[in-house]
């Protein structure tokens, strides 16, 4: 075996193992996805995008790393280790047995040369559980999923008396004052448009700057950082272009309530939704819960879906709404002649 290493994606026999081995991947690995993080690391950080392969002696792509180099400290993160991304991985050609991956775990790990700062590991990640070279932190960060394979209501039947009280008082406040809703989804075989796009980023820019207070810092920081969250963020560019991204959008008399944005697995059978967020104006009458229990039953009646997940963080509603918790890990390498 050997190590190879790509400095530039646009490589044919990178993009075809590449798409090999994502069919039981995670969204947040798709080749698509990881080059729109390589164009946005290569051309707006310090750090210099780099992919690492595994290579057989017969010249086959065993594994994938995607990683970055930060030049100063002398080290290696994992690419997708950033703001927008749940977690992160290599990848593996599914032609491989276990004690093959294991030797090509650690062949990589031994021969990378260099210290190793990852974050955001999956938990069952191979990287994980067949290293014997790398120490493991294996509660880096929680994330949330919903899975909802015994059925909608029973799931939410499943919830706490108080919280399936607050999902019918949202209800009954919307047919008290007469607020009539629909979900609009957006997904493959019916692509958001700019208008609609431009509508949610608004929405989703007035949330996050309320919620963080940055628009105390003035106007100029304000515009700025709304031009980088519309335009230049890797995980905007994948949410409005990429064929798999899912946009569920509660709305009512064409104003948005609530909406969520997530990309959908190449099995169909889960949904990753890094971003989910509400209209303060209509912060009374619950529209996130809305959005959760209409957007389920949506999934349920038309296709395979039958996971949610919320991705990084337990917040309380993620809990309320029967989330369970998984985690991701850490791994600090340190090659021999570095280590003290």
């Amino acid at each position: 075996m050997t190590l190879r290493i790509f400095n530039t994606m646009d490589n044919q026999e990178l993009h075809d193992a590449w798409l090999s081995m994502e069919r039981n991947s995670s969204p947040f690995l798709f080749y698509d996805y990881i080059l729109n993080i390589w164009k946005y690391v290569k051309y707006f950080s310090f750090y210099f995008p780099r992919i690492v392969c595994v290579v057989s002696t017969k010249r086959e792509i065993l594994m994938i790393v995607p990683l970055r180099w930060d030049a100063v400290k002398r080290r290696y993160k994992m690419l997708a280790d950033l703001q927008g991304c749940s977690h992160t991985d290599a990848l593996f050609s599914h032609s491989l047995s276990e004690d093959e991956k294991k030797r090509c775990v650690d062949f990589f790990f031994k021969n990378i040369g260099y210290e190793c700062k990852f974050k955001r590991i999956l938990s069952d990640s191979p990287l994980l559980r067949l290293s014997q070279e790398a120490a493991v932190n294996a509660k880096d960060s929680d994330c949330v999923k919903i899975d909802f394979q015994g059925g909608v209501d029973n799931l939410i039947k499943g919830l706490s008396k108080s919280v399936r009280q607050n999902i019918r008082t949202a209800y009954n406040r919307m047919k008290r004052d007469e607020i009539e809703f629909e979900l609009v989804i957006y997904d493959i075989s019916n692509p958001i448009g700019a208008d609609s796009w431009n509508r949610l980023m608004g929405v989703y820019l007035d949330r996050l700057f309320a919620k963080y207070k940055k628009s105390r810092l003035g106007p100029i920081y304000k515009y700025t950082h709304s031009l980088k969250y519309r335009y230049v963020k890797h995980d905007t560019k994948s949410l409005r272009h990429l064929p798999n991204s899912f946009h569920a959008v509660l709305m009512t008399n064409g104003d948005i309530m609530s909406f969520l944005s997530a990309f959908m697995s190449h099995d169909k059978n889960e949904l990753m939704v890094p971003r989910l967020c509400i209209n303060d104006k209509y912060s009374f009458y619950s529209p996130g819960y809305i959005l959760l229990v209409e957007t389920l039953h949506y999934l349920e009646t038309n296709g395979a879906c039958r996971v949610m997940d919320l991705c990084r963080g337990s917040e309380k509603y993620k809990m309320d709404m029967g989330g369970q918790i998984y985690y991701t890990a850490s791994i600090d390498y340190k090659p021999i002649n570095n280590r003290k």
